[in-house]
């Protein structure tokens, strides 16, 4: 079911027509190419691709996208429509792995119906995106991303709900969370939400839910840790990603002076 259901919504989206948009818009020709976020995050991958490193060197704190489109631009080129077709392919793995929650937290059909939902509802973004600004699959946006490193992470945390004895799961929860908090740190605001629930379901055993809180954090630093020690030689604070975007906005928005990472050469 899980295979069927990623196929079945690769194909949807995949074949579906990627329209013009605010952050996808068309040239005189037709030619479609990123504007706004989307460009910035395509950027990213382009430097890449000369080997002068992600973003020129510059730090951002998302860059596990940016990755990404690195990998894509290599297998399929700089064909906009192209790229786009195989990345909605690729993301289709969301109505699957909503499909393992849906049954974890309920039935097998009950999954079922919840993938085929998160399929449509994916043909719906890309359809309605000519129309208004919605995230779909065909954008270069970290929203389908994040949402898809959300449900693997809160899919393992049900199971250890279920298990909680079987405590390397949530080793493997702090790791897919360290991972989609490289793609989009907003997510950090639930990891004190998810150690509300370790709270409830372990009770006032303050060794066990310490060890638990442990056990995530020791898998978000695993995934993190590398690209921290990687910005830290040259010249960024460690750990600087959890706190950036905070610092951005207090800066942009309110005009509190902030560090900013000088430039570096990879």
């Amino acid at each position: 079911i899980f295979i069927s259901l990623w196929l079945f919504a690769g194909w949807l989206w995949a074949q579906a027509p990627a329209s013009p948009n605010y952050f996808l818009p068309d040239t005189a020709d037709n030619i479609l190419y990123p504007y706004s976020d989307g460009a910035t995050f395509d950027l990213g991958a382009q430097y890449a691709l000369i080997g002068q490193g992600f973003f020129n060197g510059i730090f951002f704190d998302r860059v596990l996208y940016s990755s990404f489109l690195a990998y894509l631009h290599i297998f399929f080129g700089q064909d906009y429509v192209l790229l786009l077709a195989a990345q909605a392919a690729v993301y289709a793995v969301f109505p699957a792995v909503v499909y393992l929650l849906g049954k974890e937290l309920h039935s097998r059909a009950f999954g079922v119906a919840a993938g085929v939902l998160i399929a449509f509802r994916g043909l719906s973004a890309i359809t309605a995106s000519k129309w208004i600004d919605v995230a779909s699959p065909k954008m270069m946006l970290t929203d389908f991303p994040t949402a898809i490193g959300i449900t693997v992470f809160l899919l393992i945390v049900v199971k250890w709900w279920r298990q909680p004895a079987k405590t390397k799961l949530l080793i493997w929860a702090g790791a897919v969370f360290g991972l989609t908090v490289m793609i989009r740190t907003h997510v950090l605001t639930l990891l004190p939400i998810v150690l509300i629930f370790v709270l409830l379901k372990l009770g006032w055993n303050w060794k066990r839910v310490m060890l638990a809180g442990l056990l995530i954090l020791l898998g978000l630093l695993s995934v993190t840790l590398p690209w921290e020690i990687r910005n830290q030689s040259r010249g960024i604070p460690m750990f600087y990603m959890y706190y950036s975007r905070i610092e951005l906005i207090l800066r942009y928005r309110y005009g509190i002076g902030a560090y900013i990472p000088p430039p570096h050469e990879t």
